[in-house]
């Protein structure tokens, strides 16, 4: 008789892998133009909007990869993830409200990263 066995289903807890992230770039020292520099990216949005807990972006594989042998952790503790209810179909989308000093970032960026940020963030 073949056993059945079900995994509880996770899903990445955005708001709190943004602040895990974040975490790790200010814990290592590493300023969002020395990060952009080490990854090898076009420009600094990649890494605000991975940090933003309203934006809902993470890094991807490899980006994670990267980061993870940079910070000398293992993959998996450059993100959180939380249990859905395996029952549901559909994971529903939740969102709270996160204050962001929009201003701030936009003063780091040229005008291109500017044009990028905002349309991320939904303003443009």
């Amino acid at each position: 008789m073949e056993k059945k066995k079900f995994l509880q289903k996770r899903v990445v807890d955005i708001p709190a892998t943004a602040k895990l992230l974040k975490k790790q770039r200010i814990d290592h020292g590493y300023s969002v133009i020395e990060l952009r520099e080490l990854l090898q990216l076009e420009s600094r949005v990649a890494i605000y909007a991975w940090e933003n807990e309203k934006l809902k972006n993470i890094p991807s594989l490899e980006n994670l990869d990267a980061l993870a042998r940079l910070y000398d952790v293992n993959i998996e503790e450059l993100y959180v993830m939380i249990p859905v209810n395996s029952e549901e179909c559909v994971i529903k989308d939740y969102s709270l409200e996160y204050e962001i000093d929009i201003d701030c970032i936009l003063s780091e960026l040229d005008e291109d990263e500017k044009k990028e940020f905002l349309f991320l963030m939904g303003k443009q």
